[in-house]
C-alpha cells in the first residue's frame, strides 16, 4: 500500500518504484523523490556511452546541457538514498528520464554486487524500446548487458545484468522462485497503471 503522496506534486506525474531485494527482510524504509522540473519540449539527442568508461552511467549526464534530462540532476540523490533505504518512489512528469537513466545508474552500485536488475514494463512495445535505447547508450546490442523478456520473445544472454520484463514474465519468475535469487532489485515503471501482476511483485 502506497502512502499518501507528498504535496507539491505536479499534475500528470508518473510513478517509478525501486525495491531493493537484498534488504527486504530488514525494516522497510520508504522514501520519495519528486521531480517537478518541467520537461523541455525540445527533443533530446543522446550520445552513445563507451563501456570502457568505469563510470559509464555518469557519462549519461552529458556535458552539453541540451542532452540533459530532469532526472540527471537527481541521480546522485537516488543512488545515495538506495544505499540505505529498501524502497524508493520516484515521481516525475513524462519524459523526465526515469525509465532509461535510473536503471543504468543503479547497475554500478555496490549493493547490486553483480546481480541482475529487473525493470518491469507493463507493455511489450515499451519494454522493447527501453531495452534497445539503453543498450545503444552502452554501444552494445540488445542481449548483452541489457536485454528483455516477454512472452514468445527473449533477447538476453549470459552477460545480461539488466532485464526489461513484462508483467506476465515477472509473475512466472515469482512462481518459479518467490525469492528471486540473483536479483538485486526490481524497478516498477509506470506503477500508476496498477495491475494484479505489479501488485503481486
Amino acid at each position: 500500500m502506497l502512502p499518501d503522496h507528498p504535496s507539491g506534486c505536479a499534475a500528470g506525474s508518473l510513478l517509478l518504484i525501486i525495491v531493493v531485494l537484498s534488504r527486504r527482510l530488514a525494516s522497510v524504509e520508504q522514501r520519495w523523490i519528486l521531480l517537478n522540473s518541467r520537461v523541455r519540449s525540445k527533443a533530446c539527442r543522446h550520445q552513445p556511452v563507451s563501456r570502457q568508461d568505469a563510470h559509464f552511467t555518469r557519462a549519461l549526464m552529458l556535458d552539453n546541457d541540451a542532452n540533459r534530462l530532469p532526472v540527471d540532476e537527481h541521480l546522485d540523490d537516488i543512488t545515495r538514498t538506495l544505499s540505505s533505504a529498501s524502497r524508493l518512489i520516484l515521481m516525475a512528469q513524462p519524459g523526465a528520464g526515469k525509465t532509461t537513466r535510473v536503471p543504468l545508474a543503479l547497475l554500478q552500485q555496490p549493493w547490486v554486487n553483480g546481480q541482475k536488475i529487473l525493470l518491469l514494463e507493463p507493455r511489450r512495445v515499451a519494454a522493447r524500446l527501453a531495452a534497445t535505447f539503453m543498450a545503444e547508450q552502452l554501444e552494445e546490442s540488445v542481449g548483452a548487458s541489457v536485454g528483455y523478456r516477454m512472452r514468445g520473445e527473449t533477447r538476453c544472454g549470459p552477460s545480461t545484468r539488466l532485464e526489461v520484463v513484462t508483467q506476465g514474465v515477472l509473475t512466472r519468475m515469482l512462481q518459479e522462485d518467490p525469492f528471486l535469487e540473483g536479483v538485486a532489485c526490481i524497478i516498477f515503471d509506470e506503477f500508476h497503471e496498477r495491475s494484479m501482476e505489479a501488485d503481486l511483485g
